[in-house]
């Protein structure tokens, strides 16, 4: 049996997502080799032995809601939070406000990461510096139109990140383990988290918030049909074809 892991999960559910859906369904539910895409982060989390989770949506995403409960046997704690929070920034303030600055796994839900990734970036932060303020995953595997980069420094620490640096051999992951001393840190500049972009959120808490890289291969971030294809390495689907409401097996 996988240990109990104290480190709640805190999952950003409220996007759209009209260029993987089309508006045809809620991003979280967009199927996914016959399951939602939110399915992924939720099952590895179970797998890494997480049993407390705490999702944001949007208040008028009733669907999501409803697997949501449906799942909530899986955790001793699951608590959707509705929100009416537009842009990524706003969001993340609501879900950190629910944490009460607790240390916490902070995930979107359009992640398709593997269980074993999970436990490397929480052995990776059980075993860090704990002056150091917590690590994010990167990753070689993100829609090439869109990179955010990650510079990384002999020691493993991030220097740098964003869209307009020079290239780099890692991309953001969207995935990230924090201390408590990085979510007070978000709750003392609510300026900041009017960004719609959490990766300037990141960028700007660099200079008071020292935070370690962990590569994980087994992540992708779904923003796409398209981006879904090379998750099969590790998912090991049988045959499936893309669909326009979703990726299904046709075995």
């Amino acid at each position: 049996m996988t240990p109990k892991n104290d480190l709640p999960l805190a999952v950003l559910a409220g996007g759209r997502g009209l260029r993987l859906t089309g508006g045809r369904s809620s991003k979280p539910l967009f199927e996914v080799y016959g399951r939602p895409l939110i399915s992924y982060i939720l099952d590895a989390a179970c797998a890494a032995g997480v049993s407390r989770c705490f999702v944001l949506v949007r208040e008028d995403d009733h669907d999501v809601a409803r697997y949501l409960a449906s799942r909530e046997a899986d955790f001793e704690v699951l608590s959707i939070i509705r929100s009416r929070a537009e842009g990524t920034g706003p969001a993340c303030r609501a879900l950190v406000e629910s944490l009460e600055s607790e240390q916490h796994i902070l995930a979107t839900s359009d992640l398709i990461i593997s269980a074993s990734a999970l436990e490397t970036m929480l052995e990776r932060f059980a075993t860090q510096d704990p002056s150091r303020a917590g690590v994010l995953a990167t990753t070689a595997r993100i829609g090439a139109d869109r990179p955010v980069w990650v510079e990384v420094s002999g020691e493993g620490v991030v220097t740098d990140y964003g869209k307009d640096i020079d290239p780099q051999p890692r991309v953001w992951g969207n995935v990230r383990v924090m201390r408590e001393v990085y979510s007070r840190w978000i709750m003392g500049h609510p300026e900041i988290l009017q960004d719609t972009v959490l990766t300037k959120t990141f960028v700007r808490s660099r200079r008071t918030a020292e935070i370690d890289a962990v590569p994980i291969d087994d992540l992708y971030d779904v923003d796409t049909v398209e981006e879904i294809d090379g998750t099969h390495h590790f998912l090991h689907p049988q045959d499936y074809q893309l669909e326009n409401d979703g990726v299904r097996f046709h075995p």
